[in-house]
């Protein structure tokens, strides 16, 4: 019997916490491409250098996302985002110290195996805190302020550069994230049913708890024998790549091209503001997916497919358009829409196949995207300047790659795990891995 209270809405609240936080990520990991010219600069580090810099963060991220991940199905996500947000902010901050290549080397490895684990565990958090039906515009909603934070980071950064200088911008980023983590700990609960300020309304609103996993190591062979994971995981090579090389790299090409600073970080801003526009579209259109093809193999495949069909399109005219800066960063601007509409679905793909262990699933996903995404930014350093518009052409032949991938993901054949299979043996569709 339901309740005769209104529902409370302290979901909303966790809402809020989860866009500050990823808002704080994307500020945090993007100021270093506004910064990296000044940088250069003062410090005497060469094109190649900054992409070993650049890369010891991809590096890192990658290796600690399936733990990290993992220990949010484990230990709960409130410890867990807590912890992340403290060590990130830290070194963060400890960018601004500086001195040279070796420091920035391990500094910017040590930030990156703090931000890792970051999006697997808010995962878990609104498949915990939020109804079924609503997940898709929540994770759009809370991808959205991740893309505003790349979209502000090269303005600001550059504001705050001309106050101070680039050392004092990571410093005061630091700052912003410890104050979340403190705040985030004294009022997030993992369960809704543990909060004192949701009511029995609310928690069956939101419905029954997320399943936890068990004490022990997750299901590496099966998440790894599951054909969808390796189709998403790909695909987030394919979107991850283009995505990194605009993040890290697109202020220094424009300034090669004499575009000024001022204009550099406005422009850069309009390509990140494409991807927070696709972000919170893409939510919608998740939900809307899971509506129109409930229990096909198009649930999830049509909204990623469309996306990065209209991406890799996109950054061919970028690339054949590349004298004309601003239309260019135009093109660009679309790209990052595209990409960005196949968040939400990427996100639902992974909770539909990895059920109690999707933070684990995420994570491997996304580790097997960020070695892409890390490979193609330490490449992009030794390409020549003459030759970059030709690395640019081949991430848009990834993304056309990256829709063909997610046109084949089925979301209907989520992981078996052997207890739960010997209970209740599956069928074994044709072509289907059980």
């Amino acid at each position: 019997m339901g309740s005769t209270f209104a529902p409370t809405r302290a979901r909303y609240v966790v809402l809020a916490f989860l866009c500050g936080l990823t808002f704080i990520l994307y500020l945090d990991r993007i100021c270093i491409g506004t910064a990296a010219p000044a940088m250069a600069k003062e410090l005497n580090l060469s094109a190649q250098q900054m992409g070993w810099i650049f890369w010891a963060f991809t590096l890192s991220y990658g290796l600690f996302e399936i733990p990290t991940g993992h220990w949010g199905d484990r230990y709960g996500t409130r410890r867990v985002l807590t912890r992340i947000a403290l060590w990130w902010s830290l070194f963060t901050a400890l960018t601004g110290a500086g001195s040279g290549f070796i420091m920035l080397l391990v500094v910017r490895f040590l930030f990156g195996a703090g931000e890792a684990g970051a999006l697997p565990n808010v995962a878990r958090v609104t498949g915990t805190w939020f109804p079924e039906t609503s997940r898709g515009w929540v994770r759009g909603l809370v991808m959205m302020p991740a893309l505003l934070g790349a979209m502000v980071a090269p303005v600001l950064s550059q504001w705050l550069m001309d106050v101070t200088n680039w050392r004092w911008v990571f410093v005061l980023y630091g700052l912003t994230g410890l104050g979340w983590s403190l705040a985030f700990w004294f009022w997030f609960r993992d369960r809704p049913a543990d909060h004192p300020s949701v009511n029995a309304a609310e928690r069956e609103l939101i419905g029954p708890p997320a399943p936890v996993a068990p004490h022990g190591l997750p299901p590496m062979r099966l998440i790894l024998s599951n054909p969808n994971l390796w189709f998403l995981s790909i695909a987030m090579i394919a979107g991850a790549a283009p995505m990194y090389l605009l993040f890290h790299w697109f202020p220094t090409i424009l300034q090669d091209r004499g575009v000024s600073p001022e204009q550099t970080g406005w422009l850069t801003s309009l390509v990140m503001f494409g991807g927070a526009a696709g972000s919170i579209l893409g939510g919608f259109a998740a939900d809307w997916a899971v509506r129109r093809f409930a229990g096909t193999r198009f649930t999830r495949s049509v909204v990623g497919a469309s996306g990065f069909g209209l991406a890799a399109v996109a950054m061919g005219g970028g690339v054949l358009l590349k004298q004309e800066v601003i239309v260019m960063s135009v093109c660009f601007a679309i790209t990052a829409f595209g990409v960005h509409c196949h968040g939400s679905a990427w996100w639902g793909a992974a909770q539909d196949i990895g059920g109690k262990y999707v933070g684990s699933m995420f994570a491997t996903g996304n580790m097997i995207g960020v070695f892409g995404a890390g490979a193609a930014i330490l490449g992009f350093g030794y390409v020549p300047i003459a030759s970059r518009p030709i690395a640019f052409a081949a991430t848009a032949g990834l993304l056309a790659v990256g829709a063909v991938l997610w046109a084949l993901v089925d979301t209907r054949y989520p992981l078996v795990v052997e207890k739960d299979h010997e209970k209740h043996p599956p069928e074994n569709p044709a072509g289907a891995v059980v």
